[in-house]
């Protein structure tokens, strides 16, 4: 053995946290447990993993969430509310999960992050009042990319943009219009 491997071999072992007896190891931290385990109901093998906790767990929310999605059509999870009025998004916000957060904003559930439930609260308020800084935070931030959204294709863009082509029509024809078009904006043709 080399000199380098034997001083580590004499390197005495790191001390033990306080509080725990020489000789014990720390035992892994418990998974969280599983608040909607016997939830029923239109997306209950989603809410039945949350909060998840391991990637495999990551991976089959995701892949039944798109499968959901491609099922029912775009933005289905986000319009989708239990017997309670409650979105899928309000799940991932009472369980504090980020992944799953992120995972249903990416399904388009982000409109319903911000639609009160019966109980007079929205998701992002639930997440708020329970502490959920993170996920408030993402929410707050998916609600200026969908606020954005929607105030593209709202009715004054949507008048804005009719306005602007009437305008187009209606300007004379000019020489140069129709040789830009025939040659591609160049006169080398």
């Amino acid at each position: 053995m080399s000199a380098a491997h034997l001083g580590a071999a004499a390197e005495p072992a790191t001390p033990p946290p306080l509080g725990m007896p020489e000789g014990e190891e720390e035992a892994p931290a418990a998974p969280r447990p599983k608040p909607y385990a016997d939830a029923t109901g239109i997306f209950a093998k989603l809410i039945k993993l949350l909060p998840l906790a391991t990637d495999d767990e990551v991976a089959t929310f995701e892949r039944r969430a798109r499968r959901f999605t491609r099922r029912l059509g775009p933005l289905s999870l986000g319009r989708l509310v239990d017997d309670r009025q409650r979105p899928i998004l309000w799940y991932a916000c009472d369980s504090g999960d980020h992944a799953a957060l992120k995972i249903l904003l990416d399904q388009g559930c982000a409109l319903s992050a911000f639609v009160p439930i019966d109980d007079g609260m929205s998701p992002y308020e639930h997440a708020h009042r329970l502490g959920h800084a993170r996920i408030a935070e993402t929410l707050k931030s998916w609600a200026h990319r969908e606020l954005a959204d929607v105030m593209d294709d709202g009715p004054a863009a949507q008048r804005a943009r009719h306005e602007e082509a009437r305008a187009l029509l209606r300007r004379p024809k000019r020489r140069d219009d129709s040789l830009a078009a025939v040659c591609g904006g160049g006169w080398a043709c």
